[in-house]
């Protein structure tokens, strides 16, 4: 199937910071030549709930003439919102507009291109020790991409939401003699209150790196593995 044949709809997790949703907004701007159309959501902090988000944009896309809508995660773990919350709004959506076939994506984490992706980040840096900092997730092994990339790029993995955080880590690395240069590589989406809550609590002279950024094929090689939902 063409790219003129399906419309694309990017979801990302939602914040009451305007950073992430501005950002969304430069995806699917960045992205309407990619596909016959183009949209994105949010799971939370929104007027309307995902499956409505879905179900609008769909209707849309029938009047367009298309009869695909391809839905792509924009999360890097496989918690709850990949595994549950997600398909469950797609599939809610799917019941709600029969005639139109959805389809879902792997989410962004899956993706073999990541590790690249943050080995780019890191190289060149004057950094001796590299943390790999994670939202984290509570579902039994929703942290494993998580220590699996951070044994790939040699790093250690903190957590925001689970153990161990980015105190405990710094703790541990920090009596190191002689002193090393640290560096963390902030495994998250967007810029927003929880990347500017990171930042707060790193000593000076520790190299922080800005939140991934997706590449245009990255997103695309996603909209064209789509799972049915």
């Amino acid at each position: 199937m063409s790219a003129e044949e399906f419309a694309c709809f990017l979801v990302i997790h939602g914040s009451p910071d305007p950073r992430p949703q501005a950002a969304l907004a430069e995806l699917v701007e960045r992205h309407a030549p990619d596909f016959a159309l183009c949209g994105g959501g949010a799971l939370e902090c929104q007027e309307l709930s995902l499956a409505e988000q879905l179900c609008l944009f769909g209707k849309r896309a029938a009047g367009a003439g298309l009869r695909e809508v391809r839905v792509v995660p924009l999360f890097l773990l496989p918690g709850v919102h990949v595994c549950e919350d997600v398909p469950a709004a797609v599939a809610a959506a799917q019941q709600t507009l029969p005639g139109l076939r959805f389809s879902l994506s792997p989410h962004l984490g899956s993706a073999p291109e990541i590790l690249p992706l943050l080995r780019s980040t890191m190289a060149g840096r004057e950094v001796d020790r590299w943390i790999l900092m994670a939202h984290g997730s509570r579902r039994p092994g929703g942290n494993q991409p998580v220590e699996t990339l951070a044994q790939a790029l040699g790093a250690m993995a903190a957590y925001w939401a689970v153990s161990p955080s980015l105190a405990t880590v710094l703790g541990q690395l920090s009596p190191v003699v002689p002193p090393c240069r640290l560096g963390v590589v902030t495994y998250f989406l967007f810029a927003g209150t929880i990347t500017d809550a990171i930042q707060a609590q790193l000593p000076e002279g520790v190299v922080l790196m800005p939140p991934l950024a997706p590449s245009r094929d990255l997103i695309r090689t996603l909209a064209y593995s789509q799972k049915i939902a």
